[in-house]
């Protein structure tokens, strides 16, 4: 489900911390700094804390309003998407890992850099 950007400053860090390393995911683990992935590799986000149950559960309530965090509790799973300010669009999925909620999010840029570019 497509929606509009997210409002808060600590999601909105966590993507700018994804942009600024050209990265590609945002993942965010219970028992682990969040993490980007960049080149295929994972890296926790400098000056992030080890996430807890209910920091992954706080921060998927910020990306998703109550209709969606119903059937996020039902289905056990749900997939979103929404801007991110004028740079990307972000594809989410939220999933129950060994029953605690995790989040992965992909960057998708708006412009689409160009084989010389991506090297």
């Amino acid at each position: 489900m497509t929606m509009s950007a997210p409002t808060t400053a600590r999601v909105d860090d966590l993507l700018a911390a994804l942009w600024s390393a050209k990265g590609t995911d945002l993942l965010l683990t219970v028992g682990m700094a969040p993490q980007i992935r960049v080149h295929g590799h994972l890296y926790p986000v400098v000056g992030e804390p080890v996430l807890r149950e209910s920091d992954t559960h706080e921060l998927l309530s910020e990306l998703l309003n109550a209709e969606q965090m119903r059937a996020f509790a039902v289905g056990r799973e749900y997939d979103f998407s929404f801007s991110w300010r004028d740079e990307a669009r972000i594809r989410g999925n939220a999933f129950l890992q060994r029953g605690m909620t995790t989040v992965a999010l992909r960057l998708i840029p708006r412009v689409i850099p160009t084989m010389d570019e991506l090297g």
